[in-house]
C-alpha cells in the first residue's frame, strides 16, 4: 500500500521537506534515556549536515513542511486524550549564513487535534495544516480550533500527504487525488504511482515516488503524465529507518547515524 503497511527494511523515520528545508526526527540515546531530537537540513547550508532543531518528548505521529515552517502533530498521551499540534519557523542569519528556529528555543503550541481514531497524515494548506483521523472527515486548523475541510472528498481508505506542494489523497492501488488551487480535488497531472508504490518523496521539484522493486531494492521514479514512473536510481533496501526527501532539486536518502546516502 502506497505510504504504509511497509515491510522489513522500509521502516521510515518520521520526517518532512518543502524542497528548500528538510526534517527528520532521530532517537539519541543519553545516560537519562532516548531522546528524541529534530534535525533540519537546509539546501542553502551548501553540505551534507543538519542542525539540532528541538529534542522533542515524544516521535511525532506525523509532520508536514512548508515555506521555511513545519508542522508537529503528537501522539496522544493516554486513551482519550487530544494530540497536541505545535510549529515552528526556521530563519537566516544574514551576516553568518546560519539558521536558527523561530520562535528560538520553543514552539508554538495549537489548538490540539481529536485524539480518536489512527492519524492517517498531515498536509499544509495555504499555510495551515490538514489532518486525517479513520473515521472522520478532513480537517483543517482554524483559530478556534479543528473543523471539518469543506468541499473535501471522502478518505475512507486513503492517507494523506503532500504531492507537488499541495495536500493530496492516495489510495491503497496508489491512485492520488490532489487538491487544486481552485478548491476542488481531481487527478493531479501525473499518472498514480501503482501498488509497488512505498510513498510520494517529499519536497521534490517534480511528483517522485519511493518504490519497491524486485531483488530487494528500492527505486526513485519520476512520475508522468502518461506511461509508468520513470526510475532514475536504485539502492538496496536499508537495514535501519531511514526517509527519503527531496531538498535543493535533489533527492537523499537520510540515515540516523548523521550520514547520508549519495544524492541525485
Amino acid at each position: 500500500m502506497c505510504s504504509s503497511d511497509l515491510l522489513a527494511g522500509d521502516r521510515t523515520l518520521v520526517a518532512a521537506s518543502d524542497g528548500q528545508h528538510a526534517w527528520i526526527v532521530v532517537d539519541r540515546a543519553r545516560a537519562s534515556g532516548i531522546e528524541h531530537v529534530l534535525l533540519h537540513h537546509a539546501a542553502a547550508m551548501g553540505c551534507d549536515c543538519a542542525r539540532e532543531a528541538f529534542v522533542l518528548p515524544q516521535v511525532p505521529e506525523a509532520m508536514a513542511a512548508k515555506d521555511a515552517a513545519l508542522w508537529l502533530a503528537m501522539p496522544p498521551a493516554a486513551a482519550g486524550a487530544r494530540r497536541d499540534v505545535y510549529s515552528l519557523e526556521v530563519a537566516r542569519n544574514p551576516a553568518t549564513g546560519s539558521f536558527f528556529s523561530v520562535p528560538e528555543g520553543r514552539m508554538v503550541i495549537h489548538p490540539s487535534l481529536p485524539g480518536e481514531g489512527d492519524l492517517l497524515g498531515l498536509a499544509v494548506l495555504d499555510a495551515v495544516p490538514v489532518a486525517l483521523r479513520s473515521g472522520a472527515a478532513l480537517e483543517v486548523l482554524r483559530p478556534s480550533g479543528w473543523a471539518p475541510l469543506p468541499d473535501a472528498p471522502a478518505a475512507m481508505g486513503m492517507r494523506l500527504v503532500m504531492a507537488d506542494g499541495a495536500p493530496a489523497l492516495v489510495d491503497a492501488a496508489g491512485t492520488v487525488r490532489i487538491r487544486r488551487d481552485a478548491g476542488t480535488w481531481g487527478s493531479p497531472s501525473f499518472q498514480g504511482p501503482g501498488a509497488s508504490c512505498l510513498g510520494l518523496i517529499d519536497g521534490t521539484s517534480r511528483p517522485a515516488v519511493l518504490m519497491r522493486v524486485d531483488g530487494g531494492e528500492r527505486a526513485l521514479a519520476f512520475l508522468r503524465p502518461d506511461g509508468p514512473p520513470l526510475r532514475f536510481a536504485s539502492f538496496p533496501a536499508p537495514d535501519r529507518a531511514s526517509a527519503v526527501l527531496g531538498v535543493g532539486g535533489r533527492v537523499g536518502l537520510f540515515l540516523p547515524t548523521g550520514e547520508r546516502s549519495e544524492e541525485h
